[in-house]
């Protein structure tokens, strides 16, 4: 489905000048390097952002979710200097919004969660290092709810990329069709801009370059009714997809199912093609009124031995 009731009202007036705008607005966008900016005038482009791209059109879809996976690296999560066990569920979830830098799918100070379809695409995300405790967390949905879902995937790399969104694209070059020439020339260029700045290659040092797709994903999720953005995960080439959710939808739709905690032997940032990991604990058992994740004593080792295992690396 096609949303947006600010870009209808803009293209009822379309005129070339106002698509040759257009085009000069992304090409500027496109060609910036933020991460040599200051705050100052990353604001100035959030400003520039809601007065002239804020109605570029989405597709929006009411969907089911089976299941989703996290990665979390629990050192980070209990600021500690040595591997540590989480008992928490909470800490398996989002950050605090005041925890957040920028990210591909928020900006500094909005918390969203970030979640796959497979297990393994977190963990090519966020490459934990050699030596580090992780917990690899599945949570599940109910089959009869929905959320409202935004997909990101109009450019052809995408499409060559991941099959799934051929039906996808399809659908969008149908409905461009219909559309007056101008019309369909402005769609084309939005939507491809966006889906451009979601598979941006970003490096650790330049995260400011995220601005855009940042500013995207605001706009869809806390300024109109979406609940999740589904876009191609970078780091795995496109070849399976990231999911943004918001924090309310999903403390409202997911629960934890299962936990496992390993050890990470061969790291991804090391070896791309072979990660190799040895586990530490699993639970399927949760008490979500304590926030408490029971880990099963059978099949964990004991948590003080923990500190020990990255020096054994």
């Amino acid at each position: 489905m096609l949303r947006s009731g600010s870009f209808a009202q803009e293209m009822s007036v379309l005129t070339q000048h106002k698509v040759d705008q257009i085009r000069n607005h992304l090409n500027y966008l496109e060609q910036a390097d933020y991460s040599k900016m200051m705050e100052s005038q990353h604001l100035k482009v959030i400003r520039y952002l809601n007065h002239h791209l804020s109605f570029f059109p989405f597709f929006v879809q009411s969907v089911p979710i089976q299941s989703l996976f996290r990665l979390t690296i629990n050192r980070q999560i209990l600021r500690s200097d040595f591997n540590g066990r989480i008992h928490r569920i909470s800490q398996l979830k989002y950050p605090p919004a005041d925890k957040c830098g920028i990210g591909r799918a928020n900006l500094p100070r909005m918390s969203v969660l970030y979640a796959s379809f497979a297990p393994i695409i977190p963990e090519i995300e966020l490459r934990p290092a050699r030596g580090e405790l992780v917990t690899i967390s599945e949570w599940e949905m109910s089959p009869t709810n929905r959320i409202r879902v935004a997909a990101i995937f109009q450019d052809d790399t995408i499409v060559r990329a991941m099959p799934y969104f051929e039906p996808h694209m399809q659908r969008h070059m149908a409905l461009m069709a219909q559309q007056e020439p101008l019309v369909a020339e402005v769609m084309r260029a939005l939507t491809g801009f966006v889906a451009r700045q979601f598979i941006k290659v970003v490096p650790p040092s330049c995260q400011a370059n995220y601005l855009v797709s940042a500013w995207i994903s605001d706009l869809l999720l806390n300024r109109n009714d979406i609940e999740a953005i589904i876009y191609p995960s970078v780091p795995s080439r496109h070849m399976d997809v990231n999911v943004a959710i918001r924090p309310d939808v999903f403390d409202r739709f997911f629960r934890p199912s299962k936990a496992t905690e390993k050890i990470i032997r061969t790291s991804l940032a090391d070896n791309p093609l072979s990660g190799y990991s040895s586990r530490t604990a699993r639970t399927s058992e949760f008490d979500i009124t304590s926030d408490t994740i029971r880990w099963d004593s059978l099949k964990s080792v004991p948590e003080e031995q923990l500190p020990t295992l990255h020096e054994q690396m």
